[in-house]
């Protein structure tokens, strides 16, 4: 049974393209948050510090558990939000555009995936068995159903 979900920050949650939230994004949190999942949210960029106001401006800290924002060259990392939360690895859903980045990490650990077909990376194929997702969804709206 799925308790916490993982969310991407860009072209997940966030259509940087538009600078905006993603269409359905914050009903999507809204519901999910009222199941009383526990929600993380990562993401990587080139100014951690902007970022971390951009999602506070955006309104999104009260929907989040815990953030993680980290520089370009650092790598997405799970294990913090394992630690925090609690759960087994099985009891997450890993929600993300990349399957070369979320989705691989996810797997890796023995979460649940889900790709959203969103963006630049939305024709983005899995290359190898551990960047396959569990799941595809075209509207964030639909990672819902997953839980």
């Amino acid at each position: 049974m799925i308790k916490a979900i993982i969310f991407d920050f860009g072209y997940t949650i966030y259509d940087p393209e538009n600078e905006k939230l993603v269409d359905g994004a914050i009903e999507a949190l809204e519901e999910v948050h009222e199941k009383g999942l526990k929600l993380a949210l990562v993401s990587r960029t080139k100014d951690v510090q902007k970022r971390l106001e951009q999602i506070s401006n955006l309104g999104l800290n009260t929907y989040f558990d815990y953030i993680e924002v980290m520089p370009l060259e650092g790598t997405k990392e799970f294990d913090p939000i394992i630690e925090k939360f609690g759960f087994e690895p099985q009891e997450f859903l890993v929600v993300g555009d990349r399957v070369r980045s979320e989705i691989k990490i996810g797997n890796q650990k023995g979460m649940e995936t889900c790709q959203f077909l969103f963006g630049p990376r939305l024709k983005e194929l899995p290359e190898k068995s551990d960047e396959k997702p569990n799941h595809k969804i075209n509207k964030v709206s639909e990672v819902v159903n997953l839980v």
